[in-house]
């Protein structure tokens, strides 16, 4: 059924529009996605009432190629090969509505680690911030396991609650 498939056939099945990085927009392309209904975010953008602000985080496993890597496919890859694809540069979303602030980041590494981008995660997260603390981070439970590491995230999000997700261990 529909819930088996890929998330770019799915969005090919219920017509919805996907947001995401150019590499995001070649995985669901390759997976039958009209290229006019994926939108690359470049910089802020708004859904409805709400505001996304992308942010480049680091992927879990940052040095790992088919997992942590910025590559960004240039062509629409093998719809079969997608699950080892890299993944374009990691975003998380700073999601900004009359309600509040909400940092959504379901995948993270340490801010100093190197997937070969060469971006500085510190400056990427402070400059997105804009040093406002958030209402709610919706973040992976279990990717990092040193204190030093999550202190680096939360001495910036400074949230008032926190949602963890992804526990996978």
């Amino acid at each position: 059924g529909a819930a088996r498939l890929p998330a770019g056939r799915r969005a090919v099945e219920w017509g919805a529009r996907v947001y995401g990085s150019p590499t995001t927009c070649a995985i669901a392309r390759s997976q039958g996605l009209e290229a006019e209904r994926c939108v690359p975010f470049s910089g802020e953008f708004t859904v409805g009432p709400l505001s996304f602000t992308p942010i480049r985080t680091p992927h879990w496993w940052a040095d790992v190629a088919s997992i942590g890597s910025h590559a960004v496919y240039e062509t629409d890859p093998d719809p079969e090969a997608v699950s080892a694809a890299p993944n374009g540069g990691m975003y998380s979303l700073l999601i900004e509505g009359e309600e509040g602030r909400i940092f959504f980041q379901d995948s993270m590494d340490p801010l100093d680690a190197e997937d070969g981008s060469g971006v500085d995660f510190v400056a990427a997260m402070d400059s997105g911030l804009s040093s406002q603390p958030v209402d709610l981070w919706v973040m992976c439970g279990d990717c990092l396991s040193e204190p030093d590491a999550l202190q680096a995230y939360t001495e910036r999000l400074q949230p008032t609650a926190i949602l963890p997700l992804h526990w996978d261990s």
